[in-house]
């Protein structure tokens, strides 16, 4: 075994964890996956700037970093990410200890870069390209799990007003579609059969390849040509680029029935001002599209409150959506101002205090949504993909339904990494319990 380790630690969103998985299987096998950063031989932290917390907690992990750094004697310390990207050389002034700082778009450089840090030197990789490397190759990503996460574009080119992710993860571009299925096939042989594919509009998959495609084409093609899959979902979808032909995907039986498709406010004029590019009522034509194809889809969503100009009449908008829409469940966050963005210079009058008593009331009110659509469970029999020990209870086996619920039941560890059937007989406040019903079962 490979006595050198590297310990990768991600914030942010699942582009994040992908990219470190990219990572990891680019540094195989010169260096091994690590436990901790006090016995890696090389630490790299994958950051997120869509909001301002991940930023702050990654100046306190670089302390805590420098520390573990002295003590050992010898340490190699890399930050990737959007926060890379977005601080660039200001990292190496406000931390020294750093060795190297990569880009989301640099990440096929880490190896190369690791191999100079080993020598004493510093190094960036912080371009931001049209059409990186890593659109067009693939790596062989290690893996022990059923699921798996696979990018297959990078990039958007909406420009909200309020989101950092044009200026640090740059324009869309999409992988070609050979590319993805090594990867995928590649993730077959080791037994994965639930894939996730990832970008941040990935609606827009296709758009600016030669010949021209489309997500229903990829994902037509990746069932066709990996018929051993047995679950497929994709995530982000933005609105404007949610077409009839994406929505037709639903009625394929491997599809998940889960939809995350953020709205950000129930506001058209918010809207309007956020430069999302719809209006609510163009929002509910696709949700009431999609729910004709797979009745039992279950929508999930992204939501900003407080955002400059944003009034109590506009919030209780967004309040009337998340009932008319009845989401599963939904991410909410308060305002937060990002560097480069136009919202940045907007007038903001309404106080932090403020904004945070309408938060809490709209995650307490989705809250009790939520667990209605849990309870409407109880009874029904559920295709579930178990992942591994339930975190409640080691003895008992943790699984993720097609509507991406967890559900926790008594099964040996044989089952890790199966699909099986289970009946839902609890819904408690954050996951469901379950039996497993034999194959010959009356359903």
């Amino acid at each position: 075994m490979n006595s050198k380790t590297v310990y990768i630690k991600t914030y942010g969103c699942q582009m994040n964890e992908a990219d470190s998985q990219r990572a990891a299987a680019l540094l195989w096998p010169a260096f091994e996956p690590g436990d901790s950063p006090e016995t890696a031989d090389v630490v790299l932290i994958n950051t997120c700037s869509v909001r301002d917390k991940p930023q702050q907690k990654l100046l306190s992990e670089l302390g805590r970093l420098r520390r573990i750094k002295e003590r050992k004697g010898s340490m190699i310390i890399g930050i990737m990410g959007c926060v890379a990207q977005q601080m660039k050389d200001e990292i190496f002034k406000r931390a020294p200890w750093v060795d190297l700082v990569v880009g989301p778009d640099g990440i096929d450089d880490i190896p190369q870069l690791v191999a100079e840090a080993q020598q004493g030197q510093h190094g960036a990789s912080l371009r931001l390209l049209r059409h990186a490397p890593s659109l067009d190759r693939s790596v062989e990503v290690k893996t022990q799990r059923s699921s798996a996460l696979v990018n297959v574009m990078k990039g958007c080119d909406k420009f909200c007003t309020y989101c950092i992710v044009p200026y640090t993860r740059g324009r869309e571009a999409s992988r070609p579609p050979h590319v993805v299925m090594d990867e995928i096939h590649n993730l077959v042989q080791q037994g994965v059969f639930d894939i996730t594919l990832l970008g941040q509009n990935v609606t827009a998959y296709g758009n600016d390849l030669s010949p021209r495609t489309n997500l229903n084409t990829l994902v037509t093609n990746i069932l066709k040509e990996a018929p051993s899959i047995q679950r497929i979902r994709f995530i982000t979808s933005h609105p404007m680029d949610t077409k009839d032909d994406t929505l037709e995907l639903f009625a394929l039986p491997q599809v998940a029935t889960y939809f995350h498709l953020p709205l950000q406010a129930g506001s058209d004029r918010v809207l309007k001002t956020m430069g999302r590019g719809y209006t609510f009522r163009q929002y509910m034509d696709i949700v009431e599209k999609v729910r004709k194809i797979r009745p039992d889809v279950a929508m999930a969503s992204d939501f900003i409150v407080g955002f400059p100009g944003e009034t109590r009449e506009d919030f209780l908008q967004t309040m009337d959506a998340i009932e008319t829409v009845g989401y599963e469940g939904i991410f909410s966050f308060v305002y937060s101002p990002r560097p480069f963005t136009k919202a940045a210079g907007f007038e903001d009058p309404i106080p932090r205090a403020e904004k945070l008593v309408w938060l809490k009331e709209l995650q307490a009110r989705q809250n009790e949504i939520t667990q209605q659509k849990f309870a409407d469970m109880v009874g029904t029999v559920q295709p579930t993909i178990i992942e591994g020990p339930s975190s409640r209870d080691p003895n008992e086996m943790m699984g993720r339904t097609s509507c991406h619920k967890v559900v926790n039941l008594p099964l040996p560890k044989s089952a890790i990494g199966t699909m099986i059937d289970v009946r839902i007989t609890e819904a408690m406040s954050n996951s469901l319990r379950g039996e497993a019903v034999a194959p010959d079962a009356d359903q």
